[in-house]
């Protein structure tokens, strides 16, 4: 009872930043999801607040400007131990410090990273947070800015790829489903044919043989 209102009120108080900055750099962040017609809504400002199910795609933007010459190291993070979220496609493979980005930033540098990113099933029926981390570094000092970048509630129904994302990159399937794997299969189907087409050519040489 106590952990379920201590994590609310820290969803509540990271959802209510846009962009963090501090002395040595500022961090921008949004989200975007799908619309009923299975195309890339408008961008949003981090927090952003939405409903989402299983394996639903969804995309987060985040920019790293620096205010001085510093090395910069970014990552999104989860809140609590639960892997509610997976990358599907992005400039780091996972979520967490393990998956972190590193930059070398000169004064007023700036860059912007996007991810693809979709409920993983683990956690359902609830808000689940995804957030970044950013450290600007500079000779003896380190100073951090956090905030949430999407709390969703991630409904227990499985999502149906309906994606029409007018050549865009879609960053992968749903459902469960693996990002290009339909091209794969086609192309395994194919050379399986035409396997099965000469084996019965070379039986048939035999017979009449």
């Amino acid at each position: 009872m106590y952990l379920g209102t201590i994590l609310l009120v820290v969803i509540a108080i990271a959802s209510s930043v846009e962009a963090g900055e501090c002395e040595y750099g500022k961090v921008e962040a949004w989200a975007r999801t799908l619309n009923e017609h299975g195309e890339w809504g408008e961008w949003r400002n981090a927090t952003v607040h939405e409903t989402l199910k299983v394996h639903e795609p969804f995309q987060v933007k985040v920019k790293v400007t620096t205010k001085v010459e510093c090395s910069v190291s970014l990552w999104l993070s989860r809140s609590g131990t639960i892997s509610a979220y997976e990358v599907i496609e992005g400039p780091s493979s996972g979520i967490g410090m393990d998956h972190a980005i590193f930059e070398d930033g000169k004064v007023n540098w700036s860059n912007t990273y996007q991810w693809t990113i979709r409920p993983t099933g683990n956690w359902t029926n609830g808000v689940a947070a995804l957030n970044i981390r950013t450290q600007f570094h500079v000779p003896y000092d380190n100073k951090f800015v956090d905030f949430t970048i999407i709390a969703a509630y991630i409904e227990s129904e499985e999502w149906e790829d309906n994606i029409n994302d007018g050549g865009e990159n879609n960053g992968g399937s749903g459902g469960g489903g693996m990002p290009g794997f339909g091209g794969l299969l086609t192309i395994t189907g194919i050379l399986s044919a035409g396997m099965i087409v000469n084996i019965f050519r070379r039986n048939s040489g035999i017979k009449n043989g």
